[in-house]
């Protein structure tokens, strides 16, 4: 990973792929980024995703830049994690199962406070996604994030996305 800061881009993360022998990286950069640039005319999906400003392999190096947000959850640790960040998770997975999108790694380490805002949290690291129209599968990345974040939300206490 490299952070740029540019007048035009400030706080943008690259990420880039060197070695050769690791094709395989590439590859899932090359897939990340088209996830991004599918969900990137979805309104809703821009809350709760980092920027995206493109991708590239020029001379064989992929490269993805993406808006630079603040700490993972895995950093912060979930003990850590106030109340509102953990709804904002799940809000996250929510509107990607909304939209179709299982995100197929969620983990700590893929969620990221908001530089924006610090009480919202962004999902991050698309290398695995795929959409589905899959209704168990979208609800179970739900119950997933619920599990890792340590919430046991009732039914009546559901977070409420407006589309």
């Amino acid at each position: 990973y490299l952070l740029l800061t540019t007048d035009k881009y400030p706080g943008v993360l690259v990420k880039l792929q060197r070695d050769p022998r690791k094709r395989h990286v590439a590859t899932e950069m090359e897939h990340e980024s088209r996830i991004y640039n599918a969900l990137g005319c979805r309104e809703l999906v821009h809350q709760v995703i980092p920027m995206f400003y493109g991708y590239s392999s020029h001379l064989g190096v992929a490269m993805i830049c993406i808006g630079q947000e603040l700490d993972d959850f895995d950093d912060i640790g979930v003990e850590n994690l106030s109340e509102s960040l953990k709804k904002s998770a799940v809000r996250a997975v929510e509107v990607l199962s909304l939209v179709g999108v299982l995100h197929n790694d969620i983990a700590l380490r893929n969620f990221v406070v908001s530089k924006a805002n610090p009480n919202q949290a962004k999902i991050i690291d698309f290398g695995r996604a795929s959409f589905s129209s899959d209704a168990e599968l979208l609800a179970r990345q739900v119950e997933t994030v619920k599990t890792i974040l340590g919430m046991s939300l009732k039914n009546n206490d559901a977070i409420a996305v407006k589309v």
